[in-house]
């Protein structure tokens, strides 16, 4: 495994638990207000 076809591989994990996260907190936002 090399570095160049490893590194795109985490940068999509990455931004999506990123996303996923923001996601359930803009919603548990929603529920608040």
């Amino acid at each position: 495994m090399s570095w160049p076809r490893v590194l795109p591989i985490l940068l999509l994990i990455g931004s999506n638990i990123f996303m996923t996260y923001a996601w359930y907190g803009h919603l548990k936002d929603l529920k608040h207000a």
